[in-house]
């Protein structure tokens, strides 16, 4: 089990911590031990604060592009009604 995981539930306060003090690299290395239980949300957020933010120290570690892929793996599993709306046709309910 991971030192992350309290009674099966993800510890949210460190990763929420860090994407407020705009530490997106971090917050990373807070949540990379389980992506599953990172909310949609918050990954969303993380991820795009990593693409877009640079107020961290040069030495602070970047992820690899694996380690990315696999935070992208959860999101692309989870169906989001937009997704799934824009997906189907189009189909008029009233008579015409």
């Amino acid at each position: 089990m991971s030192a992350l995981m309290t009674t099966n539930l993800f510890n949210k306060q460190p990763l929420d911590r860090m994407i407020e003090a705009e530490r997106p690299r971090a917050a990373f290395q807070v949540a990379h031990s389980d992506w599953k239980e990172v909310e949609t949300a918050r990954l969303k957020r993380l991820l795009l604060d990593l693409a877009i933010l640079d107020k961290e120290p040069a030495t602070a570690v970047l992820p690899a592009a694996f380690d990315i892929s696999e935070a992208l793996k959860p999101l692309d599993a989870r169906a989001t009604p937009s997704r799934a709306c824009s997906s189907r046709p189009h189909v008029r309910s009233d008579p015409a």
